[in-house]
């Protein structure tokens, strides 16, 4: 017990410490005032049944030497073997349940009031382990949604919920009055490119960024022309109003039979162990590829697949459970599927490595 109790002192002295930029005697003593009192704040942050006694550090030296020491040790960790995260795992899932329940309930007021009403959260951010984005749960709760192209996003609401309606926003800064250059030029003919992007990946609309921020007005106040920021997009959205925007949306999408195994526990997991090495500098790292090694490998099978002119579906755990693959199943065993004319085969596509998702390919 004496055990359990020296422990979750210190679990909550890392809770309480885990947002400080820098470890130091002084900023711990300005925030957390001290140290006899916050002993005695760790000290009963017990687990049910154990005995509270103060956490016994005698200085916040001795509390910095000992964070010191705990995320060196931690950063140094290379195996994982006898971890059971499933704990942190359930927690994720009910925070990520929760953070939608109350979308859902947002949403249902707005709708109790107007029948009609599209609701949306904005900023979505890569599918990630936790601060909600577990894609599953948010495309049962919103009408709209802004997702920001990262981490696959895009294709994962797509796949997930193709009636949620998915907008983008884009915008040149560029200061009123200031002559451009050529590298500013460069930036501004590549900035129509993800609209286009948005159009041929189930996107309904772009918002752009107006006059409400300096650097984007679309009118210089002082010659009443328009700017660049406003210029940049002009033909875009010309070329777009005049009907191959209509065309594109109202295609018929072809499905080549391929489809990627959308799981969060795995997401879960592969966080862990991605940001074990970071100890306390976790913090600075996203889930975008270049932080994430589950998202690169995803991205990188992605690209992989649209390289090759294939079209693909996100799948999730509750449409395998309703049936979307049919009767797949694992080795190279094939079935029927419920789309017509496809029979779906369970591949892992040789010896390339994958992270611990599956993946499916059509045979037939």
């Amino acid at each position: 017990m004496r055990r359990v109790q020296w422990l979750t002192a210190k679990l909550a002295l890392l809770r309480d410490t885990r947002s400080f930029r820098e470890v130091t005697e002084e900023a711990l003593s300005a925030r957390l005032g001290s140290i006899a009192k916050a002993n005695e704040r760790w000290g009963t942050q017990t687990s049910w049944g154990a005995a509270q006694h103060p956490a016994g550090f005698k200085s916040w030296a001795e509390v910095v030497t000992f964070l010191k020491r705990f995320y060196q040790e931690l950063s140094a960790v290379r195996s994982t073997e006898g971890w059971n995260v499933s704990p942190r795992c359930d927690f994720r899932n009910f925070m990520d349940q929760t953070f939608a329940d109350a979308i859902g309930r947002a949403r249902a007021v707005c709708q109790a009031e107007d029948p009609q009403a599209r609701c949306a959260t904005e900023g979505g951010q890569a599918r990630f382990a936790f601060g909600w984005y577990n894609y599953e749960n948010v495309v049962k709760v919103v009408d709209v949604i802004e997702p920001y192209n990262c981490g696959n996003n895009v294709e994962v609401i797509r796949s997930l919920n193709p009636n949620v309606i998915m907008v983008s926003t884009h915008g040149f800064d560029h200061k009123p009055g200031r002559t451009l250059s050529e590298s500013d030029r460069l930036v501004q003919q590549r900035a129509p490119q993800p609209i286009w992007w948005g159009l041929f990946h189930g996107h309904r609309g772009s918002l752009i960024w107006g006059a409400n921020i300096l650097a984007y007005q679309f009118v210089d106040e002082q010659t009443r022309q328009l700017t660049p920021s406003a210029l940049t997009f002009a033909d875009t959205f010309k070329e777009l109003h005049q009907g191959i925007g209509k065309l594109i949306l109202n295609s018929q999408r072809l499905h080549d039979g391929m489809a990627i195994h959308f799981s969060q526990p795995s997401m879960q997991v592969h966080w862990l162990l991605d940001n074990v090495a970071n100890a306390r500098k976790w913090l600075t790292h996203s889930g975008e590829d270049r932080h994430s090694h589950f998202t690169g490998v995803r991205n990188a099978w992605t690209k992989l697949i649209e390289d090759l002119g294939l079209q693909y579906d996100f799948v999730g755990r509750g449409q395998i459970k309703a049936g979307k693959l049919g009767r797949a199943k694992t080795g190279s065993s094939s079935c029927r599927n419920r789309w017509p004319s496809a029979r779906w085969k369970w591949s892992r596509f040789g010896n390339l490595p994958t992270p611990a998702e599956c993946w499916w390919r059509i045979t037939a």
